[in-house]
């Protein structure tokens, strides 16, 4: 049985966009939100981007200790499906106030290059006290 082009074109189409449909609707994968002493992960969201995977998100102080160390970041990763750290970028956020009274939440953004989520099985999000090692000894300071 033979199919005339514009019948075959539009089986192709539907095929497609089935298709399509069933990638984009894909659950994100899970981001495990690693809170630290005087500072609360509120949120986090990992998106697609030209120039890898996204992730962004709202942190917070909860005013249980005094001044945040000048060293304190965010270290954001990237895990494969079978578990396995893909990539790891350190990023900061704007600032959160020293004052213990105004938790006002800050933005962070970082992007992971050539990283797409659908190789991502994990994404994690933590607060780190100390310098990253890629900072060497500025973040001694």
């Amino acid at each position: 049985m033979s199919l005339e082009p514009k019948a075959l074109l539009a089986v192709t189409t539907a095929l497609l966009s089935a298709v399509a449909g069933s990638v984009l609707a894909s659950p994100p994968p899970p981001i495990e939100r690693l809170d630290g002493r005087g500072v609360r992960i509120l949120t986090a969201t990992a998106r697609d981007s030209d120039q890898g995977l996204r992730v962004f998100g709202l942190v917070r102080r909860d005013g249980s200790v005094g001044p945040l160390p000048a060293t304190a970041h965010l270290d954001i990763s990237a895990f494969d499906h079978d578990g396995r750290m893909m990539a790891t970028v350190p990023t900061r956020w704007a600032s959160l106030t020293a004052s213990l009274r105004h938790r006002d939440p800050s933005r962070f953004e970082a992007v992971i290059p050539t990283v797409n989520l659908l190789r991502v099985g994990k994404v994690q999000v933590r607060y780190q006290a100390k310098a990253h090692a890629a900072e060497g000894a500025e973040g001694a300071r």
